[in-house]
């Protein structure tokens, strides 16, 4: 199930020994998600999993897991014609394994884990409401910064070896976390619109540090995969500062934060960032800062460093 690539390094020419695999980037998230919720953001964990109704510390916990394999699967779309076809070294093998490619097929690969996950989850018994799998697919899949709300016909000629393919990785990632797949925990009633955006942020952070590249991209799979990036997301979280009362390890200047390591260039810090740097460096609290300048000018870049 290792055949798909979701990261490939930088430095070099992308291997099939040197990509990280789809799969172990779906546990990666789900693991980071895990983290978060049992840990510093156990809080926003018990919110997200209360709207299941558990009635036990262990159907708490069970929904808490449902929502890691959920928040792993937000990838699921990679395993599509589209997005391998981005990386073409590694299209042969792929062919060779059956896979069929299409070059009009170049959808979001997003769009693609929407679609699989509506109807993997329109596909569960007991789900009376049909908005929720509306409500978790969106979830999981719009963590690019955008809803998705048109459903999109599943990959044309050969749709059932890219579906299997994810359905093997669907099955594999409920296993990981001890979930029946055809009795995925959700929410007897639609949860309110705020659990969805809690969830999809939640999802997203996971996703920007589960795909950190400081982690490396060819670690032992399976038990020892999963202990050994227990400990490398543990790491992460502290260094990051997500961790309370730790620090950063890192120099927090607009050069070094936004400076590849490996890299002789680096960013230097623009009028404008400077600018909302200088107003907001006395503020010792929560604030909003509204920063209107024009696209490309590096407002994400400067909101960063200020939250840094």
């Amino acid at each position: 199930m290792r055949e798909f690539w979701a990261k490939t390094p930088r430095q070099e020419p992308p291997a099939w020994d040197n990509i990280h695999p789809v799969l172990d980037h779906l546990i990666d998230v789900g693991l980071v998600f895990d983290e978060l919720t049992r840990g510093i953001w156990s809080g926003i964990g018990d919110y997200l999993t209360s709207f299941s109704m558990p009635a036990t510390d262990q159907e708490k916990e069970t929904a808490r897991r449902a929502l890691c394999v959920l928040a792993g699967l937000h990838d699921i779309g990679k395993v599509s014609p589209g997005f391998q076809f981005k990386v073409p070294e590694l299209v042969p093998e792929l062919k060779e394994q059956g896979f069929p490619f299409y070059p009009a097929d170049q959808r979001s690969h997003s769009v693609t884990s929407f679609n699989f996950l509506l109807r993997r989850f329109e596909s569960l018994p007991g789900i009376d409401d049909e908005d929720i799998p509306l409500i978790y697919a969106q979830a999981a899949a719009c963590h690019h910064g955008s809803y998705i709300y048109i459903e999109y016909n599943p990959d044309f000629n050969n749709p059932d070896r890219w579906e299997q393919a994810r359905e093997e990785h669907f099955q594999e990632v409920c296993r990981i976390w001890n979930i029946d797949p055809d009795a995925f925990p959700v929410p007897s009633t639609p949860p309110p619109a705020q659990w969805t955006v809690v969830l999809a942020g939640l999802i997203s952070i996971a996703d920007w540090i589960g795909s950190s590249l400081d982690f490396p991209l060819n670690t032992p799979s399976c038990s020892e995969y999963i202990t050994i990036r227990r400990r490398q997301i543990d790491e992460k979280l502290r260094t990051s500062g997500f961790v309370t009362g730790s620090k950063p390890s890192r120099d927090l200047s607009f050069e070094s934060l936004f400076s590849p390591d490996d890299s002789d260039s680096s960013w230097v810090e623009n009028s404008t960032q400077s600018a909302l740097r200088e107003l907001t460096d006395d503020i010792d609290g929560p604030f909003i800062a509204l920063v209107e300048s024009p696209t490309g000018v590096g407002k994400t870049e400067a909101s960063l460093q200020v939250y840094a």
